[in-house]
């Protein structure tokens, strides 16, 4: 009889030996910058596009030793492209008129976020306060998550779509 966990063993391995045998981890660990680790990342096999591999690279930027920082590289994902839209206009007018790209507006806004809160009264200095003096800031993936965010939350408030999930309180059941 087949069973979803079949499925979903039968793809782990197969991700399992695409990395192994295409010695993803060598090719990453040559690579002189973290777009070209990116670039690396999408030859996975089920990796396609460029937000996946983008996820998967920030996840291994957490791994001692991997030669990057999230600060190094960022892809805008659908929710981030969406979030920017709303925040500096849509594709017709400002991302146009600025002559700029989602992603270019990505790093631009991670340039000068700081600048732009302490012109509205916050301080990121103050606001992080538990975090080293030198880690005070936001990080590309730090505002490429927030541009997500945004955009949902806009979502909700322009009544654009329906959220694709709904929240279940989680219910204790009775004993």
């Amino acid at each position: 009889e087949f069973q979803t966990t079949n499925l979903i063993e039968s793809r782990f391995a197969l991700l399992w030996n695409d990395l192994i045998y295409q010695d993803i981890d060598k090719k990453i660990l040559a690579c002189s910058s973290a777009a070209e680790a990116g670039a690396v990342m999408q030859t996975v096999r089920g990796f396609a596009g460029d937000f996946l591999p983008f996820q998967v690279y920030v996840d291994c930027t957490y791994i001692p030793g991997f030669p990057f920082t999230e600060e190094d590289w960022a892809i805008s994902g659908p929710g981030c492209k969406l979030g920017i839209e709303y925040l500096f206009g849509d594709d017709l007018l400002s991302l146009k008129s600025l002559g700029k790209t989602h992603d270019e507006l990505l790093y631009w806004t991670r340039d000068h976020i700081a600048e732009i809160l302490k012109d509205n009264g916050i301080d990121l200095k103050v606001l992080m306060e538990d975090l080293p003096m030198e880690q005070r800031k936001l990080s590309l993936s730090n505002v490429e998550n927030a541009f997500c965010e945004f955009s949902k939350t806009c979502k909700l408030v322009f009544k654009k779509n329906k959220s694709k999930r709904k929240y279940k309180p989680f219910l204790e059941s009775a004993e």
